[in-house]
Protein backbone atom coordinates (compact mmCIF):
# COMPACT_ATOMS: atom_id res chain seq x y z
CA UNK A 1 0.00 0.00 0.00
CA UNK A 2 1.44 3.25 -0.88
CA UNK A 3 0.74 6.04 1.18
CA UNK A 4 0.90 10.04 0.37
CA UNK A 5 0.80 12.85 2.88
CA UNK A 6 -0.75 9.96 5.66
CA UNK A 7 -3.40 8.95 3.39
CA UNK A 8 -4.05 5.55 1.65
CA UNK A 9 -3.61 6.12 -2.31
CA UNK A 10 -6.67 5.52 -4.64
CA UNK A 11 -4.33 2.78 -6.48
CA UNK A 12 -3.76 1.10 -3.05
CA UNK A 13 -5.75 -1.69 -4.38
CA UNK A 14 -8.86 -0.36 -2.29
CA UNK A 15 -11.35 1.34 -4.27
CA UNK A 16 -13.83 0.82 -1.99
CA UNK A 17 -12.23 3.59 0.90
CA UNK A 18 -12.67 6.23 -2.02
CA UNK A 19 -16.17 5.19 -2.83
CA UNK A 20 -16.92 5.13 1.11
CA UNK A 21 -15.41 8.43 1.47
CA UNK A 22 -17.13 9.93 -1.10
CA UNK A 23 -20.71 8.24 -0.41
CA UNK A 24 -20.64 10.00 3.13
CA UNK A 25 -19.89 13.52 2.10
CA UNK A 26 -22.52 13.66 -0.69
CA UNK A 27 -25.45 12.16 2.05
CA UNK A 28 -23.63 14.81 4.70
CA UNK A 29 -23.71 17.39 1.73
CA UNK A 30 -27.43 16.29 0.91
CA UNK A 31 -28.58 16.30 4.59
CA UNK A 32 -27.10 20.09 5.01
CA UNK A 33 -28.90 20.91 1.69
CA UNK A 34 -32.54 19.89 2.66
CA UNK A 35 -32.00 21.52 6.02
CA UNK A 36 -31.26 24.71 4.58
CA UNK A 37 -34.29 24.27 1.89
CA UNK A 38 -36.70 23.39 5.21
CA UNK A 39 -35.03 26.40 6.47
CA UNK A 40 -35.63 28.88 3.94
CA UNK A 41 -39.44 27.26 3.39
CA UNK A 42 -39.91 28.16 7.21
CA UNK A 43 -38.50 31.96 7.07
CA UNK A 44 -40.98 32.59 4.03
CA UNK A 45 -43.98 31.29 5.75
CA UNK A 46 -43.47 33.42 8.81
CA UNK A 47 -42.44 36.34 6.39
CA UNK A 48 -46.15 36.12 4.81
CA UNK A 49 -47.94 35.75 7.99
CA UNK A 50 -46.92 39.45 9.44
CA UNK A 51 -45.72 42.12 7.15
CA UNK A 52 -45.44 45.38 7.94
CA UNK A 53 -47.72 47.45 5.72
CA UNK A 54 -46.96 50.92 4.82
CA UNK A 55 -50.00 52.62 4.57
CA UNK A 56 -50.95 56.52 4.44
CA UNK A 57 -51.78 57.87 7.70
CA UNK A 58 -53.85 60.43 6.01
CA UNK A 59 -56.16 57.63 4.94
CA UNK A 60 -57.39 56.48 8.83
CA UNK A 61 -55.90 59.08 11.24
CA UNK A 62 -58.85 61.48 10.09
CA UNK A 63 -61.45 59.02 10.82
CA UNK A 64 -59.50 57.98 13.99
CA UNK A 65 -59.62 61.66 15.31
CA UNK A 66 -63.39 61.33 14.35
CA UNK A 67 -64.67 58.18 16.07
CA UNK A 68 -61.92 59.01 19.13
CA UNK A 69 -63.83 62.53 19.64
CA UNK A 70 -67.12 60.91 19.31
CA UNK A 71 -66.31 58.32 21.85
CA UNK A 72 -64.05 58.79 24.15
CA UNK A 73 -64.40 63.08 24.29
CA UNK A 74 -60.69 63.17 23.19
CA UNK A 75 -58.96 65.74 21.05
CA UNK A 76 -56.09 63.75 20.08
CA UNK A 77 -53.04 65.82 19.89
CA UNK A 78 -49.84 63.26 18.40
CA UNK A 79 -49.82 59.47 18.10
CA UNK A 80 -47.27 57.84 19.15
CA UNK A 81 -45.92 54.40 18.17
CA UNK A 82 -47.91 53.66 15.24
CA UNK A 83 -47.78 50.06 13.58
CA UNK A 84 -49.06 49.10 10.21
CA UNK A 85 -49.02 45.45 9.07
CA UNK A 86 -50.39 42.82 7.59
CA UNK A 87 -51.74 39.71 9.91
CA UNK A 88 -53.30 36.78 7.97
CA UNK A 89 -54.56 38.95 5.28
CA UNK A 90 -55.52 41.84 7.50
CA UNK A 91 -54.27 45.36 7.66
CA UNK A 92 -54.15 46.13 11.45
CA UNK A 93 -53.07 49.27 12.61
CA UNK A 94 -51.86 49.87 16.70
CA UNK A 95 -51.09 53.18 17.90
CA UNK A 96 -50.57 55.32 20.84
CA UNK A 97 -52.78 58.39 21.18
CA UNK A 98 -52.62 61.31 23.33
CA UNK A 99 -55.25 63.77 24.53
CA UNK A 100 -55.03 67.78 24.92
CA UNK A 101 -56.53 66.51 28.26
CA UNK A 102 -53.70 64.03 29.46
CA UNK A 103 -55.25 61.04 28.51
CA UNK A 104 -54.01 58.16 26.57
CA UNK A 105 -55.46 55.32 24.52
CA UNK A 106 -54.10 52.49 22.60
CA UNK A 107 -55.95 52.10 19.35
CA UNK A 108 -56.44 48.97 17.28
CA UNK A 109 -57.79 48.30 14.20
CA UNK A 110 -58.09 45.06 12.91
CA UNK A 111 -59.27 45.37 9.45
CA UNK A 112 -59.96 48.58 7.37
CA UNK A 113 -63.65 47.78 7.53
CA UNK A 114 -64.11 47.64 11.47
CA UNK A 115 -63.98 50.38 13.93
CA UNK A 116 -61.28 51.36 15.81
CA UNK A 117 -60.96 49.72 19.47
CA UNK A 118 -59.52 52.22 22.43
CA UNK A 119 -57.99 51.47 25.53
CA UNK A 120 -57.59 53.89 27.97
CA UNK A 121 -54.22 53.40 29.52
CA UNK A 122 -51.77 55.39 32.09
CA UNK A 123 -48.14 55.50 31.89
CA UNK A 124 -47.55 52.09 34.17
CA UNK A 125 -50.14 49.74 32.54
CA UNK A 126 -49.04 50.25 28.79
Amino acid sequence: MELMYGMPSVSSGNPMLSSRCSRKSVGRLLIFQCAFIVLCLLLTSAVSIVTPVFADPTDWAPSLRKQLQAEEACQSLYMLNVKEYRFLNRDVIEARVYCEDGRMFDVTRRSPDMRFEFKECSMNTC
